[in-house]
């Protein structure tokens, strides 16, 4: 562990996503499985973390920095003093959610989103697993319209 600190990122191996969205105030729509009664919709320790989602705000919105031939996220920070985990705010896009029934949500940012390659990023269980995450990536073009 080194005493500068370092940044933890999860890279996208090409410059631009292959979904591209042509408005600037996209609506997605999130899905997941709504299981039997319990005491919570995350399922047991031994299907995962990752499968466990059940609300689109365990997913954060982010603007993605490019390069030449990738994209990346930072994930967290860490020291020889100190770990975080996250994806720093300056990052992130507000977004709202609304449930239109259960397990399933509509998703629109706050605000008109500006060209750029952004992802939704879900990071649960991925600190203790030596892993990055899952993104779903995207690109908003240039002159998207606001609708």
């Amino acid at each position: 562990t080194s005493l500068v600190p370092t940044s933890i990122k999860a890279v996208i191996r090409s410059a631009r996503a292959n979904q591209r969205i042509q408005t600037s105030t996209p609506t997605f729509y999130f899905f997941f499985e709504v299981r039997g009664a319990g005491l919570s919709n995350a399922g047991s320790a031994m299907s995962g973390f990752m499968n466990s989602a059940s609300s689109p705000n365990e997913f954060v919105l982010v603007r993605m920095k490019v390069s030449t031939d990738e994209r990346e996220v930072v994930t967290g920070k860490s020291s020889a003093f100190t770990d975080r985990s996250g994806v720093p705010s300056k990052d992130t896009v507000d977004f709202v959610t609304k449930r239109i029934k259960p397990g399933v949500y509509e998703v629109k940012p706050r605000n008109p989103m500006t060209a750029g390659e952004y992802c939704f990023f879900y990071a649960a269980g991925t600190a203790n697993e030596g892993g990055v995450g899952k993104v779903f990536d995207f690109g908003v073009d240039a002159g998207a319209s606001p609708q």
